[in-house]
């Protein structure tokens, strides 16, 4: 791990309170610290890594790190913009999710919200968390409704609609997870649904400005969120937020979670591996306490394996475009998927033959892409 990398991990420790006392800093010698900002925007926790500054400086009165101070300046500059930035766009998100409810409760229906602003919840300062798309699930029901709203809703892809309000985008989801692309999704996907309908595992109520959303069970949500950074992982796409976003969640709703169901599932589509490394690295870098991540195995090697893929990504160069090149593309990903494979072991309950043939498929019929 490079002296950039075990700093931002530091920071990071330090912003969730896991940081142990002053012999806990890393060996800070004079490094060039832009190479940390920037690797805190390229992993989607900038503003949770000035957050870390500031708690390192409380804890430690007239600490002093060897770095440039004119650098270091300039540095937070482009952090406490990230900050404040991070927190205007939570407050227009939340306006919006509000109206969508609003919207919404007018044809008696309650939005269930996953990912995003739902996950903020969990972090020490929400509005520090980066939020991307506002994701729904609200099935052709909720697109009637925002269609009577007045809402352009397009609907081109089978896992989800989409438009746009106040310039963020909203995914209404009629699907999990994307159950084409990939055949053990299809089970998973199953499995998503029947806990989604399921009184034994209810939904929890979050307010929100002067409306009321849904969340799913955290049972729920313990399988969905670490599939969907599985997929983001074997996809090349995956970053640190994400690994926080479910080390958090997992520690702060332990004990809502039916572990012995949900790990019954991990084991049966073979995602045990990828379990254990999230949590190895949410307890071995982040300091997240190990009982937290019930039955997880540690495993040191593997996990190392998976940040450097994280923080230095093979370079593949631009995707080919797919509607006039064609062939160019088909290599492109080909060669992406097989430098891919042992990362869908981890994740997919099928053989590679399978996958492959699968997106083979999925990538000729442009219906479904």
């Amino acid at each position: 791990m490079t002296e950039a990398q075990d700093i931002l991990f530091f920071l990071l420790r330090s912003s969730l309170g896991t940081v142990g006392a002053k012999r806990d800093l890393p060996a800070i010698s004079k490094i060039c610290w832009q190479q940390v900002v920037d690797l805190s925007f390229d992993q989607g926790v900038a503003a949770i890594a000035v957050d870390g500054l500031q708690k390192l400086y409380e804890a430690n009165p007239g600490l002093e790190l060897e770095i440039d101070s004119e650098e270091l300046e300039d540095s937070k500059y482009e952090w406490f913009g990230e900050v404040m930035q991070a927190e205007d766009d939570y407050q227009r998100y939340k306006a919006v999710i509000e109206s969508l409810a609003g919207i919404l409760s007018e044809h008696n229906q309650r939005p269930i919200l996953l990912k995003g602003y739902a996950l903020s919840q969990v972090y020490p300062i929400p509005e520090h968390r980066p939020l991307g798309d506002i994701d729904l699930f609200q099935g052709s029901a909720g697109d009637e409704a925002f269609r009577a709203a007045g809402i352009d809703v397009v609907a081109e892809y089978h896992k989800h609609s989409s438009f746009q309000m106040e310039g963020i985008i909203v995914e209404n989801h009629l699907k999990f997870l994307d159950d084409i692309k990939h055949r053990s999704n299809r089970k998973f996907e199953r499995i998503l649904q029947q806990l989604n309908d399921s009184e034994d595992y209810p939904k929890e109520e979050l307010p929100v400005g002067g409306q009321t959303v849904l969340l799913p069970s955290a049972t729920f949500n313990a399988l969905f969120l670490l599939r969907h950074a599985g997929e983001h992982f074997a996809a090349h796409e995956i970053c640190l937020r994400q690994i926080l976003d479910f080390g958090l969640f997992i520690s702060s709703n332990h004990s809502k979670i039916d572990w012995q169901y949900v790990l019954k599932v991990f084991r049966e589509e073979k995602m045990m591996p990828f379990y254990d490394v999230i949590g190895t690295i949410c307890v071995e870098h982040l300091g997240m306490d190990l009982s937290a991540f019930e039955g997880v195995t540690i495993n040191k090697p593997l996990a190392e394996r998976v940040l450097d893929d994280i923080f230095l990504p093979q370079e593949e160069g631009d995707v080919p475009d797919r509607k006039r090149h064609i062939v160019r593309y088909g290599i492109f990903m080909t060669r992406r998927w097989w430098r891919n494979r042992w990362k869908y072991k981890m994740v997919y309950n099928e053989s590679l033959l399978d996958s492959f043939w699968t997106l083979a498929l999925n990538r000729i019929n442009k219906d479904r892409v």
